[in-house]
């Protein structure tokens, strides 16, 4: 199997500090010369993205921006990575080995995307945008990703979905993976917004043959205890609540 491990950093400053799995080819994705020569001494194949996504101060731009590599936009720009197996995974997540197997493993034959379930269990999306509204590069867009989430129910979604972690996710070369990728870039791209765990327990309604959802701590990476249903209990009898005060 061709496979390329990927990870990368939007903006001036990464302080990156995980090293590649050891399995597959490691790329590193940047825009800052500084995260590149970081990059590099930890053992990733650096890869300068300036020239398709200038850097910029501006934290909403510089996380939009990562949507292009977490969603594979990149590929017309590298058409070498076109038919690789690719696992992303944001710059902060040590992958393994063991990590990198399972992730394999539970694509199957059938060669599905694998991403991992959030770590608190969150089965209905509003309780992801309540999550949101603490950070201002995804409260900023809100409400017009509020707007959006209201048509795609008019069109026949359920809100009732299962919220994903998508910090790491394993695309596997096929057109079906492909659609999917290209249509969470778009959507985020055009609401200009960057919480992709907002989008995608909608989007992923019309992708369900080609997705595999796992455990959080399936990978036995950076583990969580989640939280449980009385969590989401609570956050669901805080909703009322905090859409009255326009944060939700």
């Amino acid at each position: 199997m061709d496979l390329a491990v990927i990870s990368g950093y939007f903006g001036a400053v990464s302080r990156l500090e995980v090293t590649p799995p050891g399995v597959g080819t490691p790329y590193f994705f940047a825009n800052a010369q500084a995260s590149l020569l970081e990059a590099e001494a930890l053992g990733w194949v650096p890869v300068d993205v300036s020239m398709f996504m200038p850097m910029s101060s501006d934290e909403l731009t510089s996380s939009i921006q990562s949507k292009w590599l977490k969603f594979l936009a990149f590929l017309p720009d590298f058409p070498e990575f076109s038919n690789r197996t690719i696992i992303y995974a944001d710059h902060k997540i040590q992958l393994t080995k063991a990590a990198i197997s399972k992730l394999l493993l539970s694509s199957g034959r059938q060669s599905k995307i694998v991403v991992r379930n959030h770590p608190e269990f969150r089965d209905n999306v509003m309780l992801e945008v309540a999550a949101a509204w603490s950070q201002p590069r995804y409260a900023q867009k809100m409400p017009q990703t509020l707007e959006w989430i209201e048509e795609r129910l008019a069109a026949g979604y359920e809100i009732q979905a299962r919220v994903p972690s998508t910090g790491v996710i394993l695309w596997p070369p096929t057109p079906g993976a492909r659609a999917f990728a290209s249509e969470m870039y778009e959507e985020s791209v055009r609401l200009s917004q960057p919480e992709c765990q907002v989008l995608w327990p909608i989007l992923s309604q019309g992708h369900r043959s080609q997705i595999r959802r796992i455990r959080y701590n399936a990978l036995g990476i950076r583990p969580k205890r989640r939280r449980g249903r009385m969590r989401v209990m609570g956050d669901r009898l805080l909703l009322p609540l905090r859409r009255f005060l326009g944060r939700a």
